[in-house]
């Protein structure tokens, strides 16, 4: 590891936060000329960044941020938010052809299960590798050597002749799937300042939310009239589409490669950024995997992390269930109809991730520097998976009109997605020049823990019940999220004996 990277104390990384969250969130550093030529708003106030202010910066007040447009930054984002479709095609696409699998391999249903649960399981394991390996290589040439992988081992899964071979492809695919959370992350994390990077992110994630709804209903479609094995080739082919976009169209942002490229062609305008030294200080180094993970078990990240593990693996885990609740009686739905009921959720998490991402930055204003009080909304938000999760277990184990079982669906849309965007950008926050690989240690346990308790819920399922499941996970989210609430109200009100001692110093 680098002389002068820290990855170990929570007091240094927080103070660290802060006082680059507070550098983030002062006066705008308004307008820029970008790298195509065109101005920019980086590194701004949220509340004054609107794009209608053309200040020309000078150089001694230039921040790297400020190197993309606005117009390039659009790009960025779009060719990520496409690319990250894939991963949640790649989860429920399959979805409404689980049944149809279940019965040409004659197999249980404990074992359809697993192959979107392997698949998750693999994904979280191998981005702890891809996580760090694109903060020293770099975010382009990770998201195309992962493709090539993933486009490859679709094959395997379109050819499949056992639920064995099936499984063992789909730990393949979930492997070079693991590059895409954690490199989008890091993409954001180079392009957008702290004070902006909520909405950025919230973006970002939509593709993982609308997957719940596209994905199901053109699973559903193609399962129907084509069959299951017809999913994989169209993710094969869309894979396949991802290359050459990202190739053409995703310039490498990774900031310690977009210093010294800068430092080559302009020494001058390189010394001027505010971050030059800050980025210079933090070579690239590949860490492994348990530096990672134990991102996820400091201090002020634990419990927020449990948060949206049980509302992420509450949702998932109702998903999984959903298709075969809908296929016994009363309900008796096709495959189509079922791709239809995923709609729900993801329309829902779909509205409250560009919610959440924006609650996040208007925080920033608001939280006297601290990255931890930002998430204080976001926090509240995910109460909503509580009625969630009992409406939707009560419903289905009562048989109630499928109204009840889609509004607790919705409600657990509206909790996923009001927190992740908050609950990265606070991460990255944290990790500055190790997002990707500090996302990578939350992604890792989060699809672990999130794969194990939907296996777990579909082993008990059939004895205990689906209301009792549903009613467990409510009650274990109510104990961590108060504890969470805790933490964000001690902290609170530290930061205001803090203001109040340095108000009372600066009156003497």
């Amino acid at each position: 590891m680098g002389a002068h990277e820290h990855d170990g104390g929570t007091a240094n990384d927080a103070a660290a936060a802060t006082r680059h969250d507070q550098q983030q969130t002062g006066p705008c550093l308004i307008s820029s000329k970008g790298v195509d030529g065109s101005s920019s708003t980086s590194g701004t106030d949220p509340s004054t960044c609107d794009g209608h202010i053309q200040l020309e910066l000078s150089a001694s007040s230039s921040s790297l941020y400020s190197l993309y447009s606005r117009r390039r930054r659009g790009i960025i984002l779009a060719v990520i938010s496409i690319a990250q479709c894939l991963a949640p095609f790649n989860d429920c696409i399959i979805l409404p052809g689980l049944k149809a699998l279940q019965l040409e391999f004659h197999t249980s249903s404990v074992m359809a299960t697993a192959v979107v649960a392997v698949n998750s399981i693999s994904l979280g394991l191998f981005s702890l590798l891809w996580g760090p390996a694109s903060d020293v290589w770099g975010r382009s040439v990770v998201y195309i050597a992962s493709t090539l992988l993933y486009s490859t081992f679709s094959l395997g899964c379109i050819f499949a002749r056992s639920i064995s071979m099936l499984l063992v492809f789909r730990v393949l695919q979930g492997a070079a799937l693991g590059a895409y959370r954690t490199t989008a992350t890091g993409v954001v994390s180079d392009v957008w300042c702290p004070a902006e990077r909520g909405v950025a992110l919230g973006i970002q994630a939509l593709p993982t939310l609308v997957g719940p709804v596209v994905g199901p209903l053109l699973g559903g479609f193609i399962s129907q009239y084509f069959g299951w094995r017809a999913t994989f080739i169209a993710l094969a082919l869309f894979s396949a589409l991802i290359i050459p976009m990202v190739a053409l169209a995703l310039p490498e942002t990774m900031q310690y490669k977009r210093l010294a490229a800068l430092r080559a062609k302009d020494p001058a305008a390189a010394a001027a950024l505010t971050e030059a030294r800050e980025i210079a200080a933090s070579r690239p180094v590949f860490r492994p995997p348990w530096v990672a993970m134990a991102v996820v078990f400091q201090r002020d990240v634990l419990l927020h992390f449990l948060v949206g593990l049980l509302v992420f693996a509450s949702a998932y885990s109702c998903v999984v269930e959903l298709p075969g609740v809908l296929t016994r009686a009363p309900y008796r739905m096709t495959q189509i109809g079922i791709g239809v009921s995923f709609l729900p959720a993801g329309v829902a998490a779909m509205i409250a991730s560009l919610a959440g991402g924006r609650m996040f930055d208007w925080m920033a204003a608001r939280s006297g520097g601290d990255p931890m009080l930002r998430l204080t909304y976001n926090n509240m938000a995910t109460m909503l998976v509580v009625p969630g999760l009992l409406c939707y277990g009560l419903g289905a184990h009562f048989k109630a009109n499928l109204a009840v079982l889609y509004i607790g669906m919705f409600l657990m849309g509206l909790a996923m997605g009001a927190f992740f965007p908050a609950l990265l950008g606070y991460v990255t926050i944290l990790k500055q020049h190790a997002a990707s690989t500090a996302t990578a240690g939350l992604n890792a346990i989060l699809f672990i823990a999130s794969a194990g308790i939907m296996l777990a819920g579909s082993a008990v399922v059939g004895s205990i019940g689906i209301h009792v499941y549903c009613i467990a996970l409510a009650a274990g989210y109510t104990v961590v999220a108060a504890a969470a609430s805790i933490q964000i109200h001690r902290r609170q009100c530290t930061m205001r004996e803090l203001s109040s001692l340095v108000g009372t110093r600066d009156s003497s």
